[in-house]
């Protein structure tokens, strides 16, 4: 066992590999360069769960060890820590994978407002591909994806939700940002509005929920 300070080398485990480009170059002074660190996972990659750590995925520690030959050799290091889990999704490089977020997932306004909200997409590895947003009403009871029909209700009259774009072809590396407009007539009763957003294109299917709030 190592000591506090000090590094244990071990074995890659099975399903795990990383790799970094360039791995070798000659070094010019005051200037920056960039490697690409990849991290992939099969499905043989398993959380390692047992009774006492049942629910949580088996964390795997990286030394990145960086060597400066020449007169005045260094050696520094650095960490990167590896979780296998539903967010790395096995056999896909973990690093860049497409994620999304909403700027702001409550909204409050009174009857007769207009506020806005956006939703900016990182494709990271994901794409080319068709990128497309719904945005529906929901009882909040459930938390489903795809959410079931029966839990979907019709928008009230007064309260009118777009997002623009919400259909358009995603590139790879690129960030995409959507404008959510919600508007109220003064008629709207007040009360909380459950959305659920549907997102379905590069990095597959999953969902934001939004709630509107009209005081």
């Amino acid at each position: 066992m190592a000591a506090v300070g000090e590094k244990e080398e071990m074995a890659m485990p099975e399903g795990l590999d990383v790799s970094i480009e360039p791995s070798k170059f000659r070094a010019q002074p005051h200037k920056n360069y960039t490697s690409k660190i990849t991290v992939k996972t099969s499905p043989e990659l398993l959380p390692d769960v047992n009774a006492s750590t049942a629910g949580f995925a088996r964390e795997y520690t990286l030394c990145l060890r960086v060597i400066f030959e020449g007169e005045n050799e260094t050696i520094g290091d650095d960490w990167l820590r590896v979780i296998p889990s539903v967010v790395t999704v096995p056999g896909a490089s973990g690093l860049d994978l497409p994620r999304g977020y909403l700027h702001n997932n409550s909204i409050t306004l009174k009857p007769g407002e207009t506020k806005e909200t956006y939703y900016t997409l990182h494709t990271g590895e994901g794409g080319p591909g068709e990128v497309s947003y719904n945005i529906y009403r929901i009882t909040g009871k459930v938390n489903a994806a795809p959410m079931p029909e029966e839990e979907k209700l019709p928008m009230p009259e007064g309260l009118y939700v777009s997002i623009a774009p919400n259909n358009f072809l995603a590139r790879p590396h690129e960030k995409y940002t959507s404008k959510i407009t919600i508007e109220t007539s003064p008629e709207l009763s007040p009360g909380k509005y459950v959305l659920y957003m549907e997102i379905s294109g590069v990095g597959g299917h999953t969902d934001h929920w939004l709630t509107v709030s009209v005081v």
